[in-house]
C-alpha cells in the first residue's frame, strides 16, 4: 500500500488527495477480500504459497508426505476456503461425493502447463476465487480446473459475474 500512495503522490496521478484516497480505498478492499479466504496449497507446488500471499491471501501447507486422507482431514479441521494441487485427480471425488462431514472446501486443479509462471497463475486462482460461481459457493464447494482455457475464458466469467451484481 505504501508503494501505492508513493506512486500516486510522485507521479502526480490525481493532484488532489481525493483522488489518492479512492485508490487507498479501492486497494484496501481487494486486499481484505482476499485476506478473507483461507487457502491451501499441496506440497507439489508449495513454490506457489508465497505468490498467493502476496495477491492477499492468508495461505497453509502441510508437512510433506501425508496421504491423501490425512490431507483431506487437515483441510476440514483447518476450515480451509481453497484446497490448490496439481493432484486434482487424487482429490476430486472428496468434492462431487463429500462424506459426513460435509465438505467445506473448494479443489482448485492446477494443470502442470500453468506452473511456468507463478506470478500469473497467483493472479489467475485469485480471479476465479472471487468470480467463478463454481468456486464461489459455500453450501455446496465444487472444483475447478485451472487450464490454458479456463484462463481465456476467465473474462467472460468475471464479466457475468460483474453483470450479475448490477441486478
Amino acid at each position: 500500500m505504501k508503494l501505492l500512495i508513493w506512486i500516486t503522490l510522485r507521479l502526480g496521478i490525481g493532484s488532489s488527495m481525493n483522488k489518492s484516497k479512492k485508490l487507498i480505498e479501492i486497494f484496501d478492499k481487494l486486499e481484505s477480500r482476499a485476506a478473507k479466504w483461507l487457502l491451501a496449497v499441496d506440497e507439489n507446488i508449495k513454490s506457489l504459497k508465497s505468490y498467493l500471499e502476496r495477491v492477499g491471501f492468508r495461505v497453509i501447507t502441510f508437512e510433506s508426505g501425508l496421504d491423501d486422507e490425512e490431507i483431506h482431514t487437515l483441510l476440514q479441521k483447518k476450515k480451509v476456503d481453497f484446497f490448490i494441487t496439481k493432484n486434482g485427480k487424487d482429490f476430486v471425488d472428496y468434492v462431487i461425493h463429500p462424506a459426513p462431514p460435509n465438505l467445506q472446501y473448494s479443489l482448485i486443479w492446477v494443470f502442470q502447463d500453468m506452473t511456468a509462471d507463478l506470478s500469473r497463475l497467483a493472479k489467475t486462482i485469485e480471479q476465479a476465487i472471487i468470480y467463478d460461481r463454481n468456486l464461489r459457493n459455500r453450501n455446496s464447494p465444487g472444483y475447478q480446473k485451472i487450464t490454458g482455457q479456463y484462463v481465456t475464458e476467465l473474462p467472460r466469467i468475471r464479466a457475468e459475474y460483474l453483470k450479475s451484481q448490477k441486478k
